[in-house]
């Protein structure tokens, strides 16, 4: 809907969105005004060049993609990543959970997650299994800048660069 990217934009940086969904985007326009350059635009395979962007933000979406697609996103976000840029990737963290907030704050994902639908908690439970985001960033040959669990265990925050 564009509250992250709002932040940036009051940050006067050039912000960039796309999404799958077109209402998503108009709620996201709304937001952002005509400042925006906002695509309605696959992630895994984009228009943008190569080297194009400082920082690239996805938070909370890879877990709902099938498996082969994420790769393709993570991939892609490394084409267009400048040399010197950051991925600040937001996602479901496999654990280890901690004791009661952990559990606790599992129990309301996973019934979030199985409201989303049957192919979303499919993709969110093999997204959890495989590993979650390190699996991930191992697998594109992204290095770990910084990263903060959070939520008991259950959302892990992960600054990258190439």
């Amino acid at each position: 809907t564009g509250a992250h990217l709002k932040l940036y934009q009051k940050a006067h940086c050039h912000i960039f969105g796309i999404d799958l969904s077109e209402a998503m985007l108009k709620e996201a326009q709304k937001k952002l005004g005509e400042a925006a350059y906002l695509n309605l635009c696959d992630a895994s395979n984009t228009e943008f060049e190569d080297n194009q962007f400082d920082l690239i933000l996805s938070s909370t979406v890879l877990h709902e993609m099938p498996p082969a697609v994420r790769l393709r996103v993570l991939e892609e976000a490394r084409r267009t990543l400048k040399a010197d840029g950051r991925i600040l990737l937001i996602d479901f963290h496999p654990g280890p959970l901690e004791k009661f907030k952990g559990f606790y704050s599992k129990l309301i994902i996973m019934i979030a997650e199985i409201f989303a639908g049957r192919e979303h908690y499919k993709n969110y439970r093999q997204f959890i299994k495989n590993g979650g985001l390190p699996a991930l960033i191992t697998a594109v040959d992204l290095k770990i800048d910084d990263q903060k669990i959070v939520s008991g265990g259950n959302f892990g925050i992960f600054l990258l660069k190439k």
